[in-house]
């Protein structure tokens, strides 16, 4: 626990970052031998001294308790004060901290609530200013008490938190004539840590300023080299320079004259882009420009050079944020005082977040005088710490686990007496026991239930591989795009693979719905992956509502159709053409500009839909879009339509049918699938009514009267077109034959049913006491033809599983075949997937996930 000294509001103090310095040990007095006119000069000479702050008193960290002070003499240059806001009467240089704070995540009022307890002080020589950014429609917030020397001011939530800043400073809330120093945060992390063994005479904000000197002008937590594009379009301009990142940065008054001068760092930008170009790289850019520095509290950065462009590429330019993403460790509260805490960080289980929030639970407890130091989580429940250890060690398997080493460095297991048995103590617990093991072959990414049947089976084939990317966003639907295979293999005979995605996402921070491409680059030698995959956005665009769907259609002569349905009951295109020579860069492609203005993506069609548009379905055939809504309402657009003007109306239901997918099956029919667990096929030449209803069944059957489940994604055989695949919310995947539907008219409809479809279970649990998980989407994954055998479903759920159903007939009836776990999410849905080129080097998979994550995986199918 931070001990408080007097009040609550007493901020933390911590050990000064230098040694005092030597001190001036008085000679021994020769009385007889010195003239009395040398002792009126000195004495003059240390009043002098002392008035201007040429001399202080101190103590010295050697001296006791008991001790008096010695006189130390300072010079200016070389032995300052520890701190730097000291004044040579000792009160503090002018200091201002602007805090920028929204209530858009439920850790944000936590935040404050830490920074003004322990953050703030009465004493402490700053002067805070707290924007709170008002959302309209919002309730206030119950904001904490201050200081006397802090105060609320309220802004309207635009301009992001470098144009809210400048707010402060152009609307006289704040002159900064009147500071010297200045901080500038916000409310998306947790601070200040300071670890107990570092408390004492220097506050937390003079390890920033501390830091500061003639050359740096710039210190924060953490600096990145992550980059950005210009307006999000990667073919364009990119800043890549190392930066101070945003959340807490401190500087001087000649480090925010560099900035003032810019006249861009500032402004009220409307968009995130301006914002990061600008304000979030752009202010450390305008310092190094100017000839000066940059620094952080990460360990690894101390010392380092960032005027030195080899140093540019920091990190192999990752965002130190993310659970391992700095070097494969994570950032620690106490070695950057400031970390981000916010509900995804949490949900994600990111270590330095996990840290702060119990940091905040014992200091709490701490300060109320009841400190808590028996209680203990992971005695009472070990497992949720032991499942991402366990997962990894079942991935490497009993095979390449040494039980002979094992034995003998765990002389206390002799009675066991089989490797079998080994192994299973080792799972159930020696594992977290801090027991010798060893494993004795290298270990190979590979989905852990992959049987060794099916490695067998993949013998001729290059090795399963699996890897896992972090988007920074979270992606509700995605969509391959269709692009030139590999180039030729270089001189190491590894070829690379750009597997182009367009992906539907939600951007928690700036509150922002998103059409994002992303490249995901895939080094591979015949089959077999070669190269870890390096993920890379191509272009992002903000998007009016929540993108609930994409499609992507080829229109010829290298012609790409993206689209994209939203929850506002719009469509976006976005068109573009595709290099089709193999070698090809995705950098070559060119996207039409009337389809966006700036970084936002026009709305294409905006009037065929009074409810969110819950599919989208492109027929290259017709050069049609059929768009399903939630409103009940299917509606036919030409792809080449300039607006939604042309648009028909192939069907109404007045809101009875809530349209959930739909595919084309055919030159002139379509399929779609509804949350009221019925399946539609339509003619697209006949408005007004379908041409075949069918109820989606539950797996293992039920009575005809049993409300169908509601089907949550579909999709057609690529080769039999009458083959139809949909989920269901109740874990069910039923897989349709259309013919024998259509072929007997005359037939009872139930036993009609009965006849085209078999169905199973493949949601298994969705937890403790949730029941099965919702089938979230599927995919055909080859072109047999149907009962062959070789019918495939790839699925995913919404309990994170992404799995195999080789043949549903078979696991209906209890014959196998059915669903094979291939990968699970610990704690998040997979929400959407597509599979790679069939003339891809090998199979591919592609799954987003609810943690902001991507699943690649290679040869598993």
């Amino acid at each position: 626990m931070f001990r408080r000294r007097t009040g609550p509001d007493e901020p933390l103090l911590v050990t000064p970052t230098k040694s005092p310095g030597g001190e001036l040990r008085p000679r021994r007095q020769r009385a007889s031998r010195l003239p009395a006119v040398f002792f009126v000069g000195a004495a003059l000479l240390a009043v002098w001294a002392f008035a201007t702050g040429h001399l202080i008193f101190s103590r010295s960290p050697q001296q006791r308790g008991t001790a008096a002070a010695v006189p130390r003499a300072v010079l200016p240059q070389h032995l300052q004060p520890v701190d730097k806001r000291r004044l040579p009467g000792g009160g503090w240089a002018p200091t201002l901290c602007i805090y920028v704070f929204s209530n858009t995540d439920p850790e944000y009022l936590e935040n404050l609530k830490f920074f003004a307890k322990y953050g703030m002080a009465a004493d402490d020589g700053v002067t805070y200013i707290v924007v709170v950014q008002e959302q309209e429609g919002q309730a206030p917030a119950d904001l904490p008490p201050l200081p006397p020397n802090a105060r609320y001011v309220y802004h309207k939530n635009e301009c992001y938190d470098w144009g809210t800043i400048g707010w402060v400073f152009s609307t006289g809330q704040a002159n900064p004539a009147d500071y010297k120093f200045f901080l500038f945060m916000n409310s998306s992390v947790r601070g200040p840590f300071v670890p107990p063994y570092a408390r004492g005479s220097t506050r937390w904000q003079d390890l920033f300023f501390n830091k500061l000197s003639d050359h740096i002008k710039l210190v924060g937590p953490t600096i990145s080299c992550e980059g950005s594009p210009w307006q999000g379009n990667a073919k364009g301009d990119w800043r890549t320079n190392p930066h101070v990142q945003s959340y807490v940065l401190a500087t001087d008054k000649v480090g925010l004259d560099v900035w003032l001068r810019d006249g861009k760092v500032f402004t009220c930008w409307s968009s995130m882009w301006d914002v990061i170009w600008h304000g979030e790289l752009g202010s450390s850019l305008a310092l190094l420009n100017a000839g000066f520095g940059l620094d952080s509290f990460m360990m690894r950065y101390q010392g380092v050079d960032w005027a030195d462009t080899k140093n540019w590429k920091c990190n192999k330019q990752a965002n130190p944020y993310g659970e391992f993403y700095l070097d494969g460790v994570s950032l620690n509260p106490f070695e950057v005082l400031f970390v981000k805490v916010k509900e995804r960080v949490l949900q994600n289980d990111w270590s330095f977040a996990v840290q702060a929030k119990k940091y905040t639970e014992w200091m709490e407890a701490q300060s109320a005088g009841a400190p808590d130091v028996i209680s203990n989580v992971y005695r009472d429940n070990p497992r949720p710490f032991r499942y991402p250890r366990l997962a990894w060690m079942q991935a490497r398997g009993p095979d390449c686990w040494d039980a002979e080493y094992y034995l003998q460095q765990n002389p206390d297991l002799k009675h066991y007496t089989t490797k079998e048995e080994l192994w299973s103590h080792f799972l159930r617990g020696g594992a977290y026991e801090g027991r010798g093991f060893r494993f004795n072959c290298p270990y190979e990414p590979l989905p852990c239930a992959l049987s060794r049947a099916v490695h067998r089976s993949l013998a001729s084939m290059g090795k399963p591989f699996l890897s896992r990317h972090y988007l920074g966003e979270q992606a509700s639907c995605l969509a391959a795009l269709p692009f030139p295979g590999a180039g030729a293999a270089g001189e190491d005979g590894v070829s690379v693979t750009h597997n182009l995605l367009a992906l539907g996402t939600w951007s928690e921070d700036v509150q922002e719905s998103r059409l994002t491409v992303i490249d995901l680059a895939v080094g591979h030698s015949g089959d077999k992956i070669a190269r870890q995959p390096a993920l890379a956005r191509l272009a992002s665009f903000q998007h009016s509502g929540r993108v609930t769907a994409v499609e992507a259609v080829e229109a010829g002569g290298g012609a790409l159709v993206l689209l994209a349905a939203s929850s506002d009951g719009s469509v976006s295109r976005l068109r573009m053409q595709v290099p089709t020579q193999p070698g090809a860069r995705p950098e070559d492609i060119q996207l039409r500009g009337e389809d966006f203005d700036g970084a936002l993506l026009q709305p294409w069609l905006d009037s065929q839909h009074t409810a969110a548009v819950a599919a989208v379905a492109a027929s290259a055939e017709r050069r049609e879009l059929l768009t399903a809504g939630a409103d009940g309402s299917l509606a036919l657009t030409a792809l080449a339509a300039e607006d939604g003007g042309s648009s028909t109306t192939l069907y109404s239901s007045g809101g009875a049918v809530t349209f959930s997918a739909a595919r084309w099956n055919g030159p002139h029919s379509a399929v779609t699938g509804s949350l009221q667990g019925l399946l539609h096929v339509w003619d697209a030449r006949q408005a007004g009514r379908p041409a075949l209803q069918l109820r989606q069944p539950a797996p293992g059957g039920g009575t005809s009267t049993a409300q169908a489940p509601a089907i949550t994604c579909l999709d057609v055989h690529p080769a039999q077109h009458y083959c139809v695949a949909s989920g269901g919310d109740d874990g069910g995947v039923a897989v349709w034959d259309l013919r024998a539907a259509s072929s007997a008219p005359a037939t009872p409809p139930q036993q009609q049913q009965q006849a085209t479809v078999v169905c199973c279970g493949v949601g298994g649990g969705g937890g403790a006491g949730a029941g099965p998980a919702a089938v979230c989407d599927l995919r055909f994954e080859g072109s047999g033809s149907i009962g062959s055998g070789s019918q495939a479903l790839v699925y995913c759920t919404s309990g994170g599983a992404i799995g195999l159903l080789r043949d549903a007939a078979a696991a209906a009836a209890g014959r196998g075949g059915g669903g094979r776990l291939l990968y699970r999410e610990p704690t998040a849905a997979a929400r959407a997937l597509c599979l790679g080129a069939p003339a891809g080097p090998c199979s591919q998979l592609f799954c987003a996930t609810d943690q902001e994550g991507l699943v690649y995986a290679a040869n598993a199918l």
